[in-house]
């Protein structure tokens, strides 16, 4: 049987992946016990483009050079292969290994394998200060201006990301280009928050990286959370985008969502976003969304995606599929204004529809574009065509439509709601605790989409439509199959659910956006 290191030494993001392939080495394991013939090889990455090396993007397989363990060729496989059979040995695991690599980060390594190399002293640099610690920052920061100090921990992260990235000098990091733009994707983003949890001691929401948005805002944050006005050293309370903040809305939203009472808590989330800042001028410039590029190609149309209306929504959601377009066509991406600390939402619906209109029109800089949705955000991407359509806006040459319902309240759609949050409170280990203004952004965006209109477009719709449910309510899958709008879209079934389709399904998904835009491709 052919296995996988995931299940040996675990791999972020493949927790199901790893549970299958441990599963394979246990029933090996009770085989040969049982004195029953049985191998189960836990391979490694191979170099070949096949299988689940075949939709590692660029990111990816600098993360796996990382480890220390670089992928087998063709031929080292083969010889593994012949010299691990004949062991009788249940449980082999054909890897190859970079001893300086894994030397380096020894203390890092998943137990089972830190007897292979023990561990080294390093030392530390100021460019690439791995090993140090809150004690080590301090003294760095001590004496200094707060500007200087922001220099300081800018050159930092800048450092930490560059080393995530692949690249040889923080350099080639600009400390005011989105992480997004740069590179970064989920794992990468919690690498890095794990980096500079070990550095200053706070404790970090994983989607920090993100909320943050650019090296050097994040570096001001940190500075300010580390530091302090008086540069003193971690402060006892931190603000948003803390891991450690006990918000109180979000654990009674959770509490409703639990207890299947999701109605009331959207109430509670409704009543927040009433009190909320809001605004009327999409134009202005504090309200725009700014649209983030993904992906760059030569190929037209570009994909422009928007952010959904789940509270874990944003632009990063779109990172894995838009990695499968780089060197092939642009792809950009528009979040949602409303989801962060101090951000005001759109007054009405019509003012929503502009601000993403707005948004789209600065996103295609004057290119052909197709306007891209997964779940609510579908339902953004065809109510936003229609609103161009009456005004006389450029509209896109075609609408992709990922897995998405037509919104009608949570009144309506309380179970399906519920079961969605379900899936999305279980990340949090990802995402970190949500936050009271994602959640009250979340309730406002559902309002205003399930009050938007959704007429017929004349332009192609693209729907890809989940034939698999979601983990652990697949019995109700019939109860929650998307369906298209309008009877004339084209229906693609996809072999994902609803939230693999652009996660570990999204070399699938990027196929098939790029065969319907490209066909006979």
């Amino acid at each position: 049987m052919f296995s996988s290191l995931a299940g040996v030494s675990g791999a972020a993001g493949q927790g199901n992946y790893a549970a299958a392939n441990a599963f394979l080495d246990a029933l090996a394991g009770y085989r040969v016990a049982r004195g029953q013939a049985a191998t189960s090889l836990a391979w490694g990455a191979w170099e070949q483009s096949a299988g689940m090396t075949a939709t590692l993007d660029g990111a990816e397989l600098r993360r796996s050079a990382r480890t220390g363990l670089p992928p087998l060729s063709v031929a080292q496989g083969l010889a593994l292969f012949d010299a691990a059979v004949p062991l009788r040995h249940a449980n082999p695991v054909p890897v190859r290994m970079n001893m300086a690599t894994l030397r380096a980060h020894a203390d890092q390594l998943p137990p089972l394998m830190r007897a292979l190399v023990p561990p080294t002293r390093r030392t530390a640099t100021a460019a690439t200060p791995d090993g140090t610690g809150p004690d080590w920052l301090r003294r760095r920061l001590a004496g200094l201006t707060e500007d200087q100090q922001d220099t300081a921990v800018e050159e930092l992260v800048r450092g930490y990301a560059a080393t995530l990235l692949g690249h040889g000098e923080a350099a080639a990091v600009h400390p005011e280009r989105d992480f997004l733009e740069l590179g970064f994707d989920s794992l990468s983003a919690i690498e890095l928050r794990n980096k500079l949890t070990a550095l200053t001691g706070l404790r970090l929401s994983p989607m920090l990286v993100f909320d943050k948005k650019t090296p050097a805002e994040l570096a001001r944050w940190i500075r300010r959370e580390f530091a302090g006005p008086g540069g003193t050293g971690p402060q006892p309370t931190s603000r948003e985008g803390t891991a450690g903040e006990q918000d109180t809305v979000s654990r009674m939203f959770r509490t409703a969502v639990v207890e299947d009472k999701v109605g009331d808590g959207f109430h509670m989330l409704q009543a927040i976003a009433k009190i909320r800042p809001t605004y009327d001028q999409p134009d202005d410039p504090r309200h725009m969304a700014r649209p983030v590029s993904l992906a760059d190609g030569p190929a037209t149309p570009r994909l422009i995606c928007l952010s959904s209306t789940v509270v874990n929504g944003g632009v990063h959601q779109y990172a894995r599929l838009a990695s499968h377009f780089r060197g092939t066509r642009p792809v950009s991406a528009i979040p949602l204004p409303g989801y962060g600390a101090g951000e005001s939402l759109p007054a009405t619906a019509e003012v929503a529809l502009r601000t993403l209109a707005a948004s789209i029109e600065q996103a295609a800089d004057h290119d052909p574009y197709v306007l891209v949705g997964h779940s609510s955000a579908g339902a953004l991407a065809y109510s936003v065509t229609g609103h161009l359509e009456r005004t006389g806006g450029r509209l896109p040459e075609s609408v992709v439509m990922m897995d998405t319902f037509r919104p009608t309240g949570v009144e309506s759609q309380g179970s399906l709601v519920g079961g969605l949050l379900d899936q999305i409170f279980r990340s949090e280990s990802e995402f970190g605790e949500f936050h009271s203004a994602r959640l009250s952004g979340m309730a406002h965006w559902f309002e205003i989409a399930a009050h938007l209109e959704y007429e017929p477009v004349p332009m192609p719709v693209l729907f890809l439509q989940c034939a698999e449910g979601f983990p652990g309510a697949e019995s109700e899958f019939d109860r929650w199959r998307s369906s298209p709008l309008d009877p004339s879209h084209t229906v693609r079934p996809m072999a994902a659910n609803h939230f693999s389709v652009i996660e570990e399904k999204a070399a699938d998904t990027a196929r098939a956006i790029e065969e319907w835009l490209v066909p006979g491709r």
